[in-house]
């Protein structure tokens, strides 16, 4: 979740990520920012600990294991930004797909 994120995603923008299970999509309203900071929030016990501008998220990820269903697990992964954990996310996704 970028602030710069305006407007709807171009495809090109869409084509930045390649894999069939990652979604990109306009949250204007940040909708989807505070269902997930009150998750983190009901988990962690506190506020999440990085990627908050103006009380909204932007530039974080959150990695859910296989088969979750909103609000019943915690996510495996969640900081930012992204280009700063991605190696850390990658890694902890192989670890719980058993590939490391």
């Amino acid at each position: 979740m970028l602030p710069s994120d305006w407007y709807r995603p171009t495809r090109p923008t869409l084509k930045r990520v390649s894999d069939s299970r990652a979604m990109q999509f306009l949250d204007k309203g940040h909708l989807i920012a505070a269902q997930v900071k009150q998750q983190l929030q009901e988990f962690h016990g506190n506020d999440p600990s990085c990627c908050e501008d103006g009380g909204h998220f932007w530039d974080m990820v959150a990695a859910y294991p296989p088969g979750f269903k909103w609000g019943d697990a915690a996510p495996i992964f969640d900081d930012g930004p992204v280009y700063r954990v991605a190696p850390a996310l990658e890694q902890q996704v192989l670890r719980v797909n058993g590939i490391r």
